[in-house]
């Protein structure tokens, strides 16, 4: 922090980055987070937390990770997934939220994925489980890069656009193994690294 003075008026400036804005935004919404994952168009990122206090209301910051800025693993994979299935991104979600069960597909790149969804139809797999399949594709890249073999402290935070779709929610609740409570959202949930700036 600094002191800065234009004036009369002196005001206290805080450097914000987009870790410490996403960490300070979600325990605004949400005070019992541990932890956050955000999965935006292009990129994702987790934040490990330690909610803060009266006294101090900002949490701590105990671990983050960022990805390598690959679209796979973002909400941009989803979108050309949805796409090579001749589907709109909402038809994809409530498809994908209704499956059976998730096809095998590959999460780490998006032409390794195109070749598994080729083959899965194919073989005449049902549209909705090679949806529910990309979800879950999705959700391991994303744990597994982010995480690296760390545990997911829960409760844990979705934020992002990406709290849109059903399927992706519902492949979270299952690599997470969360229960009850402890996959936490909200109609803000998109807008909470601004919220945090803010």
């Amino acid at each position: 922090m600094q002191q800065s003075g234009f004036g009369d008026a002196d005001f206290t400036v805080i450097k914000v980055n987009e870790i410490s804005a996403l960490a300070y935004g979600s325990s605004l919404i949400f005070p019992q987070a541990r932890s956050v994952f955000d999965i935006g168009a292009e990129s994702a990122r987790w934040v490990e937390i330690k909610p803060g206090s009266s006294q101090e209301p900002f949490p701590e910051i105990i671990d983050f990770s960022l990805n390598e800025r690959c679209a796979a693993g973002t909400g941009l994979f989803l979108e050309k997934q949805a796409y090579r299935l001749n589907l709109t991104i909402e038809e994809f979600s409530a498809l994908a939220a209704r499956a059976r069960k998730g096809a095998p597909v590959a999460g780490r790149c998006s032409v390794f994925a195109k070749s598994d969804m080729i083959h899965l139809q194919q073989k005449g797999v049902p549209v909705e489980e090679i949806a529910y399949g990309v979800c879950l594709a999705l959700v391991r890249s994303v744990t597994s890069s982010l995480l690296k073999s760390k545990s997911c402290p829960l409760p844990v935070v979705l934020a992002g656009n990406t709290i849109r779709n059903q399927g992706l929610i519902r492949a979270f609740q299952q690599i997470v193994k969360s229960k009850e409570g402890e996959l936490i959202y909200c109609d803000q949930s998109p807008y909470l690294t601004a919220m945090g700036g803010a």
